[in-house]
């Protein structure tokens, strides 16, 4: 049974207020993904988004410049999320949109440069492809791994206890299939 189907007090079922309801609300959500925000808005994103952040000096990559802005929201999976304007979206995704006065296009998504997944300062976040998203996340620990491995002649199975690549990972930088720019 839907909700839409529980009579109210008087035991009447009213499917079209319901109807009508739910229209509404898909209209919303419709104009929430359209709209366009002005830089008065965005000034008021970044006001909310830095007013409910903690300022740490994470970075764990240090390319960026400033703190992390760390939300307080409770994060939900890895990330945490704000409102404002009566949509919610990730706080690192207003962040970007911040940073680029614009809404996220397609297939994007957001790149932390900071490596810190619940940091929401618009100077640390950017929009990108998944595949700019990957390369962010190696370092130079992980290319000395791949030149070490490449250099061994170790086992497979010996390489994925040491290195803690997978097997197929393993596989593929030994065919150099992968890491392809790493000598």
């Amino acid at each position: 049974i839907a909700w839409k189907e529980i009579p109210d007090r008087d035991g009447n079922i009213n499917l079209e207020q319901s109807n009508k309801q739910n229209e509404l609300k898909r209209k919303r959500r419709s104009s929430n993904k359209t709209q366009e925000y002005t830089d008065e808005q965005f000034e008021i994103v970044r006001e909310g988004l830095k007013q409910n952040s903690i300022l740490t000096s994470v970075n764990k990559k240090g390319d960026v410049e400033g703190d992390c802005w760390e939300n307080k929201n409770k994060p939900h999976g890895d990330y945490t999320y704000s409102n404002f304007f009566g949509v919610t979206l990730g706080s690192h995704v207003w962040a970007a949109m911040i940073r680029d006065k614009r809404k996220r296009v397609g297939e994007e998504v957001v790149r932390h440069l900071c490596r810190n997944e619940i940091c929401c300062n618009p100077d640390h976040v950017l929009f990108g492809t998944m595949t700019d998203n990957a390369i962010d996340g190696l370092n130079e620990e992980d290319e000395q791994k791949v030149r070490e491995i490449r250099k061994s002649n170790k086992t497979i199975e010996e390489l994925v206890n040491e290195y803690g690549f997978s097997r197929r990972a393993t596989q593929n930088i030994l065919n150099n299939k992968s890491w392809t720019w790493v000598v």
